[in-house]
């Protein structure tokens, strides 16, 4: 039985198989460091930097920088090679401790960051069995419990290096990793489909939300060309508008898990909102400026460092409340609540760019331009058509995330049983 490994408390291993500390079988190599001038936006050595890393292991091709600066020879990567990010960067601590797998990457000299350490085996083991033996211990739940405690966020490689490594024979390594790879390759195709899917609702919302159906006679407006049945309407016009506000933290009896749902910018993660990480009493709400925000109502961050790249909107499915760093739509009968979310989301990039607050340190909207904003809307019935069909392929996307979601726990739950060797594999 092994024991005191920060993740595995207790564990039994079969009796054949090997138990190391990662220091004992690897060694680990920081990057380089750089300047912006080191880099180039189309030629050069590859740069491997902490936007190559996914959320939850992965690697992702479009965080490649270009590097024309001194060679390192032992920053040096190699395809399969494993590279862990242990450092924060704006708004990427999520990925902090998760390893990535180096692919083939054409016959470029291929470097590392800084912010990220190569774990190189001493001893003949499986790279990619060690790939995903740390995927399963590292998560960003339990990264708190390695980092250090500074403002900036950093993985104790120190604790890393006595977390123990269970190791089964090499061809029983290959085989565990031969599995993983496989799960891996359908949790991409599915990865693949959801992309390809967004990618034809993109095209299909530049059709519906500008030209409509079947429209055949088009009028000038303030913002551009449009059918000629369809109107402009500020967005103040789209329904009641709600502000929020946040009840005293002092006051326990304001704060309850079972209570009203009370959102703020770190809940805006999907389109559809059903949960909040905090809840408010009745006590709560009517001891604060929050508002009660009905079931298909609009919500938007008015407030965030997000708005530097994105404006967040998304309808209510349940009643739900705010902090004073959003607000909500009650829509008016006369518009489609999930046809004014998809109009939102297509022009999400022009109405961030135009009613961006100028000349602050704090990130925000000016609501009054926001209330200005104009868009152009079909009548009730060609609202309900459009909406009908871009829900369906939101239904085919959700059904996709579903089926890779469940893949993936699948994949967790393997890697765990199969490193450990509660399930055993055939060599």
């Amino acid at each position: 039985m092994i024991t005191g490994n920060p993740y595995y408390v207790s564990y039994k291993i079969p009796e054949e198989w090997g138990n190391k500390k990662f220091k004992e079988i690897c060694d680990f190599q920081r990057g380089i460091s750089y300047s912006s001038s080191d880099l180039d936006e189309k030629s050069g050595n590859y740069l491997i930097s902490l936007l190559c890393f996914k959320i939850g292991g992965g690697f992702k091709k479009s965080g490649i920088k270009f590097y024309k600066g001194k060679e390192i020879k032992n920053a040096i990567l190699n395809e399969n090679d494993i590279v862990i990010a242990i450092t924060e960067v704006t708004l990427k601590a999520e990925i902090i401790g998760y390893p990535l797998l180096v692919p083939a990457l054409n016959d470029k000299k291929i470097f590392y960051t800084m912010d990220t350490c190569k774990i190189q085996p001493k001893i003949k083991i499986s790279n990619k069995y060690l790939y995903y033996f740390l995927s399963s211990v590292i998560s960003h739940k339990s990264m708190h419990a390695f980092s250090s405690a500074t403002t900036v966020m950093h993985l104790s490689l120190n604790s890393v290096k006595n977390v123990q490594v269970p190791i089964p024979s090499y061809p029983e390594q290959q085989k565990i990793a031969e599995i993983l790879t496989k799960v891996d390759d359908v949790i991409q195709e599915y990865e693949k489909s959801i992309e390809l899917t967004k990618k034809f609702k993109r095209g299909l919302m530049q059709n519906l939300l500008t030209k409509g159906i079947s429209h055949t006679k088009f009028k000038d407006s303030e913002i551009g060309k449009i059918p000629e049945e369809w109107k402009l309407y500020s967005m103040k016009e789209f329904g009641k508008w709600v502000g929020g506000g946040t009840p005293s933290k002092q006051r326990k009896d304001f704060w309850d898990n079972s209570g009203i749902l009370w959102i703020s910018p770190k809940d805006m993660k999907s389109l559809e909102i059903q949960n909040s990480k905090e809840k408010i009493t009745k006590l709560g709400l009517d001891n604060s400026s929050a508002q009660g925000i009905k079931l298909n109502s609009i919500l938007m961050v008015v407030r965030s460092g997000i708005l530097t790249r994105n404006f967040p909107v998304a309808i209510t499915k349940k009643t739900v409340t705010v902090n004073q760093d959003l607000k909500g739509i009650i829509v008016n009968d006369q518009f489609n609540p999930k046809y004014i979310l998809h109009l939102l989301l297509f022009y999400n990039n022009l109405i961030r760019l135009s009613c961006m607050k100028r000349g602050t340190t704090v990130h925000s909207m000016d609501v009054k331009l926001l209330m200005k904003f104009k868009l152009a809307v079909p009548s009730i019935n060609e609202q309900n058509t459009i909406e009908e069909i871009l829900s369906n392929i939101d239904s085919k996307i959700v059904n996709l995330n579903n089926k890779k979601n469940t893949l993936k726990k699948l994949k967790s739950d393997l890697i765990q049983k199969l490193t450990i060797g509660q399930i055993r594999v055939k060599v």
